[in-house]
């Protein structure tokens, strides 16, 4: 899912608004204004917002997906409300499976 990040990041790299992602993390990683980079996953992939969570942090973690989970997208967002990708891939099922990835 390298490949789609890649595309992402340069479909967003153009506005001034996206900042560059803080040196802790990889240097692919996208990260703009929570609001911006919500926005843009709706526009191009047609995801939403579908599970939340707190981080020990106080950072939010956030799952985007297409309705029927063909794409999907982690956001974690600082207080700062500064949003960053940190993983993207396919076929996000909304079951419980094993630790091989079979349902149970």
């Amino acid at each position: 899912m390298v490949t789609r990040l890649a595309a992402f990041a340069l479909l967003l790299a153009a506005p001034p608004t996206l900042t560059a992602a803080p040196h802790a993390r990889p240097a692919d990683t996208v990260c703009a204004d929570h609001d911006q980079l919500v926005q843009s996953l709706a526009d191009q992939y047609k995801e939403s917002p579908r599970e939340v969570g707190l981080t020990g942090n106080g950072d939010v973690v956030e799952l985007t997906t297409t309705a029927d989970g063909r794409t999907w997208t982690l956001l974690i967002t600082r207080s700062d409300g500064t949003a960053c990708i940190i993983a993207a891939g396919e076929a996000w099922r909304d079951e419980p499976a094993d630790a091989k990835g079979q349902p149970i």
